[in-house]
């Protein structure tokens, strides 16, 4: 598909690419394949030379409906009581429930572009009721009620009389300021006359002076001719034989100026219950997206089985899928960072790149969710302490002390430490009761070994737990030598 579009002969102007929603709800990640797509054909596109615009037409004209408020408000009880009365009216034209934009429509656009910037898709954002309130459509909506006998007898026509179009423009009440419940009467001498259910009332205004919006089909031609549309994305439902692309077609070509672009299909997605919302938080947007856009025109069903399959072979990075880079990468690079654990505690917080703590905690959030486990530094289990052997302490305290002379020492190569740690926890003890101990103490039950972990973690975190086992075993009233500068010197000549 993105190779026969890049081969289309397109203007010399810049290609207008555009996906479509309502702000209604932000909704789950089912609802952003449409916009995985759209970016996908822009970038292919631009790489073959052309200069190319993303646009999302918000169409905020469109009424709020109960369904979208229950899931727009989060089933809130008091703000569904509130915000019921508001359905049936333009989202452009309802409060923020939250109290923190303009509208409702606002509130919405502004948590959907974030997202999709999360995602690396920076559309331009096209607001249908401003253009409708300035006059864009202006021309579009007279013809329409001018030709409106004409239009509805064309369409039956082409379509042989299966499809129909009855109201081909749906009048906003100027007294309730509803759209969903009023119905357009007839049209003469320049005048609309128009019923309203919700006023009970009927009315007839000048054509000048009327408000509201063209049905979605119509609305869908008339913006090809107004935006100069190259290319849009469907779903396949919408590219059917009856379905808005081939009424949409038919209208522009007849009635407003011919205009219609080349489409991005794109299949249905089906996704789990279980997983629904989970998503942005456990898959880095290059696999999420490649999820989206491996085969666009199929239907894709997203499980927990499909998507770790999917990450099983993704690559992440250069010959290393995301599943490989969270089972093996993962646990040793967690351990270099601020550790959720710790709450970003500042005795243990290290410099890293936005990029890195982000993969960071996406990768601990797939780790979880799949395979029930995570990775990074953890509170030490003070508890451990009750029954600790003074002995496997003592020899704690050795191994923390030795691995902080090799981390400290900038002469040494610090690849060689996970190895000389591991080296001195085998000499240190006769038996395991060290390494066990501090596995247990450090809470590092998953993961790399023990040696690397200590190699790996913040240094003040590993100066930390030898404080407290220092603290423990003066509290014990156990004799043992803590003066630095001679134990320094001892585990330099160990190393």
């Amino acid at each position: 598909m993105l190779d026969q579009l890049a081969q289309r002969e397109f203007p010399a102007r810049p290609i207008i690419v555009a996906t479509g929603f309502s702000t209604c709800l932000l909704g789950d990640e089912r609802t952003l394949r449409e916009f995985v797509i759209g970016d996908q054909v822009r970038q292919a596109l631009s790489n073959a030379g052309h200069n190319v615009l993303l646009y999302l037409i918000n169409d905020t004209y469109d009424p709020l409906d109960y369904r979208q408020l229950r899931v727009g408000v989060n089933k809130d009880p008091g703000l569904i009581e509130r915000y019921a009365p508001f359905c049936g009216m333009p989202i452009a034209e309802i409060p923020d429930p939250f109290g923190c934009h303009s509208s409702y429509a606002d509130h919405f656009a502004d948590a959907w572009m974030a997202r999709l910037r999360s995602l690396d898709i920076h559309p331009v954002l096209i607001d249908s009721h401003r253009a409708y309130k300035r006059g864009h459509y202006a021309t579009y909506i007279h013809q329409v009620l001018e030709q409106y006998a004409e239009i509805q007898e064309s369409v039956a026509h082409k379509f042989d009389g299966e499809y129909t179009l009855s109201q081909l423009f749906r009048v906003q009440c100027p007294t309730c300021r509803h759209l969903d419940q009023t119905e357009l009467k007839h049209v003469e001498n320049g005048e609309v006359t128009f019923s309203c259910e919700r006023c009970n009332h009927r009315k007839s205004l000048p054509m000048s002076e009327i408000e509201g919006k063209l049905h979605w089909k119509i609305d869908c031609a008339a913006r090809w001719n107004l935006y100069r549309i190259d290319v849009e994305t469907f779903s396949k439902p919408h590219c059917g034989r009856l379905g808005t692309l081939r009424v949409a077609r038919h209208l522009s070509k007849e009635f407003f100026g011919g205009a219609a672009p080349q489409v991005a299909s794109y299949g249905a997605v089906n996704l789990s219950r279980d997983l629904s919302g989970k998503l942005l938080d456990t898959l880095p947007p290059q696999i999420l997206k490649a999820m989206f856009a491996e085969t666009p025109r199929q239907d894709l069903v997203i499980r927990r089985d499909t998507v770790e399959n999917f990450c099983r072979r993704e690559e992440f990075l250069p010959s290393v899928t995301y599943a490989g880079w969270v089972r093996q990468v993962l646990p040793i690079l967690a351990l270099k960072g601020d550790p959720d654990g710790l709450g970003g505690h500042k005795s243990v917080r290290v410099v890293q790149g936005r990029a890195e703590r982000e993969s960071i905690l996406l990768g601990n959030n797939f780790s979880q969710l799949f395979y029930n486990r995570s990775f990074g530094v953890q509170y030490p289990a003070f508890s451990v302490l009750e029954t600790a052997d003074t002995d496997a302490v003592e020899a704690a305290v050795k191994v923390l002390d030795h691995a902080l002379a090799l981390r400290q020492d900038a002469t040494a190569d610090q690849a060689d430490t996970p190895g000389l740690v591991k080296d001195f926890l085998r000499d240190v003890s006769q038996d395991r009761a060290p390494y066990v101990f501090l596995r247990d103490f450090m809470n590092h039950k998953v993961g790399a070994h023990v040696s690397t972990a200590i190699a790996t973690v913040p240094v003040p975190y590993l100066e930390m737990l030898r404080d407290i086992l220092q603290l423990h075993l003066r509290s014990e009233g156990a004799v043992v030598d803590f003066g630095k500068e001679e134990h320094d010197e001892e585990t330099r000549a160990a190393a």
